[in-house]
């Protein structure tokens, strides 16, 4: 069987490295989403609850740093989740699965 080998040329990788922004793009939105979700249900500590009194000693809620990920990756994650292009994005998705 022969060997297909494939020489990288501005086609090829311009369309691999769209796909690989495309999928980090979906991995923001879907992080946002569930950072988002997690707050709505109690489970992470909204912006200012931690640390000001508004959360008790009992009930400690876990925030961004908590599970590992800084308040910078949440927003980031939000502002593309916002932009434009997640919309395109999933619309691509459903139309063509992946």
């Amino acid at each position: 069987m022969p060997v297909k080998i494939i020489i990288p040329n501005e086609n090829n990788v311009s369309a691999h490295s769209s796909r690989r922004a495309a999928d980090r793009d979906a991995a923001n939105c879907r992080l946002a989403d569930e950072y988002d979700a997690a707050q709505a249900r109690g489970e992470i500590a909204k912006h200012g609850e931690v640390g000001r009194g508004r959360v008790s000693k009992k009930e400690t809620l876990a925030s961004a740093n908590d599970i590992g990920l800084a308040p910078k990756q949440i927003l980031a994650a939000r502002q593309v989740r916002d932009a434009e292009s997640c919309h395109i994005l999933s619309l691509h998705i459903r139309i063509y699965g992946a």
